[in-house]
């Protein structure tokens, strides 16, 4: 858990043949579970949590004030799926003018954290090497932000309602997006070799994002639960 002062915020695994599920945090992002039936060989999924500490030049996060929760469910396992810090991301800490000039949740902006999510020794499955790997970020326990289907909703509602966490694909530093649709649909899709297929690690980068550009930043804590569901075809 963190805090954000007048700003910031932000932890996975489970497998098996044709499917594999876990849980990771970053300042704690919790998606719902998308679970696609006909999409995968192979599904893995994982929560994130991500914290930021507060909004001001003194960061405020420490152990005490950040948690981990891991829940796996695996099933005849063909993946070794591992994130970076157990699925923890320390969003750090900012002054409310990080948000002055109103960036969306298109826009790339430092002051985040980035992290990784590495995929190892996957087997084919029903004798078929995959082209494409996805990842679905979504809330565990929280929301999307009703503002935007691209935003992850502050989930402390003690905390300030008009900030959120948004999450972008860094894996190609020409080509950096948010890893989402503005509909919430996973935008995260890379095509693999059989060498990826071996062994890859894919970089991602999560920031605090202003939800509404014409309302202010207020100070508090904010914590989201994220969802990553990763799956082959």
């Amino acid at each position: 858990m963190s805090k954000l002062f007048p700003g910031h915020s932000a932890p996975v695994s489970s497998l098996r043949q044709g499917k594999a599920s876990s849980i990771f945090n970053l300042a704690r992002f919790q998606p719902k579970l998308f679970s696609p039936s006909s999409m995968s060989n192979t599904m893995m999924k994982y929560l994130l949590s991500l914290l930021a500490p507060a909004l001001c030049a003194i960061p405020l996060l420490s152990a005490a004030d950040t948690s981990m929760e891991i829940k796996a469910n695996i099933i005849n396992p063909s993946c070794q799926i591992s994130l970076d810090n157990n699925g923890m991301i320390d969003l750090g800490t900012v002054s409310q003018d990080y948000f002055a000039n109103n960036e969306t949740p298109e826009d790339f902006l430092a002051g985040g954290r980035t992290f990784y999510i590495e995929v190892n020794n996957c087997a084919s499955v029903g004798g078929k090497t995959p082209t494409q790997i996805t990842f679905q970020f979504a809330p565990l326990t929280g929301s999307f932000s009703p503002y935007s289907g691209q935003i992850f909703a502050n989930e402390d509602n003690t905390g300030p309602d008009n900030v959120g966490v948004v999450i972008f694909s860094t894996h190609d530093e020409q080509n950096i997006f948010n890893v989402l649709n503005t509909d919430s649909t996973p935008r995260s899709i890379y095509n693999v070799t059989q060498a990826d297929y071996t062994n890859a690690k894919y970089t991602f980068y999560a920031r605090m994002q202003k939800v509404v550009a014409s309302r202010a930043v207020t100070g508090g804590k904010i914590k989201a639960s994220v969802l990553v569901s990763v799956y082959y075809e």
